[in-house]
């Protein structure tokens, strides 16, 4: 239950910090190859923790690509 507490605050957090760490290296690029960039990015760097509990890193995944997704266009 904790872990599930966990990945529904940090998810969002941690999708902002990616976003703007983006925003600063790429002079606020947005758009559509942006977002496709990003997600699959993220969905790759969280790849070998689907070993760990695939269930809450798909439940992370969901909820931190959909948040950088909104903030990216």
């Amino acid at each position: 239950l904790f872990g599930f507490f966990i990945v529904f605050m940090a998810g969002p957090a941690i999708a902002v910090f990616i976003v703007r760490i983006v925003d600063n290296v790429t002079k606020l690029k947005r758009g559509r190859p942006m977002q496709i960039t990003v997600g699959t990015a993220m969905a790759l760097g969280t790849l070998p923790m689907m070993l760990v509990n695939p269930l809450l890193i798909l439940i992370y995944l969901g909820i931190s690509i959909s948040t950088a997704v909104a903030r990216l266009r």
